[in-house]
Parts: structure tokens; C-alpha cells; sequence
């Protein structure tokens, strides 16, 4: 607190909001790339569960026959379903993790941002008012 006496006050005060916008853009480019991560891993997800390799068939018996694909019955088919429905399901929560990053904390530190910057600003131009206020009375 005692560097909030004296004639260094105002420039601990203009370094905190400098600090401060600092810290505001580091948090942000973090949850952008948490954002990022999360849509990727969810799309990736997405993407596996439409593709061919999940459908599940026995490469072997086509092999073996040159049938079509054998479709599984009973348990297999089962679990099987169940692993694509967990599946479904992470995703869809890996994608509203990424919406949540963007709505709840992204926009809100991007609109925090400027006024940061605006109020940082002002009390810049106000320590330079006040060191020409003080070095004019040091004149006299």
C-alpha cells in the first residue's frame, strides 16, 4: 500500500491497467483455444460416427464369403449401439462446452476489453496532466 502514497502512485495505477488488459488478453486467447480444441474434438467425433469404419461388419466373413457385410445380432449389436449413442453424446457436449466458451466468457472479455483499453488510456493522459500540474508547481 505504500506504493499508493507519493508522487509513483499514478504510475503504479497506469501499469495495474496495462497489467490488467494484459491479463484480459491472455485469458481470452486461452478459452479461444479451449474453443477451439473442443469444436475440433467434437466435429472429429462426429465425423467417426458417420463414417464407414463405424458401421459395424465383419471385414472377415466378406472376406472369407464375398457376401455383403455381416450384420451383428444380439449383444454385439447391442453394445455396439450403445458405444455409438455415448458416443453421440460426448459430442454434443464437447460442442456446447465450445459454444459456452465463446458465449459465457469469450464475448464478455471482448467486450470488457476496449473499455479496459479506453479507461487505461484516460489514466494515462491524467498522469501526464497531473506530472505538468506538478512539474509546473515545482516552477514556482
Amino acid at each position: 500500500m505504500e506504493k499508493l502514497k507519493g508522487p509513483d502512485s499514478i504510475a503504479v495505477v497506469t501499469s495495474r491497467f496495462s497489467d490488467g488488459c494484459d491479463v484480459v488478453r491472455c485469458v481470452l486467447d486461452f478459452y479461444e483455444g479451449m474453443a477451439e480444441i473442443e469444436s475440433t474434438y467434437a466435429a472429429s467425433v462426429t465425423r467417426l460416427l458417420k463414417s464407414t469404419s463405424y458401421t459395424f461388419h465383419s471385414n472377415i466373413l466378406m472376406q472369407w464369403l464375398g457376401n455383403e457385410p455381416f450384420e451383428e445380432l444380439g449383444t454385439v449389436k447391442n453394445g455396439w449401439q450403445k458405444l455409438g449413442s455415448e458416443l453421440c453424446k460426448l459430442a454434443e457436449h464437447h460442442a456446447e462446452k465450445a459454444e459456452g466458451y465463446s458465449n459465457l466468457l469469450r464475448q464478455p472479455l471482448s467486450d470488457l476489453l476496449p473499455r479496459l483499453e479506453g479507461m487505461r488510456k484516460t489514466v494515462g493522459m491524467k498522469k501526464a496532466a497531473l506530472h505538468n500540474f506538478v512539474d509546473k508547481l515545482h516552477q514556482f
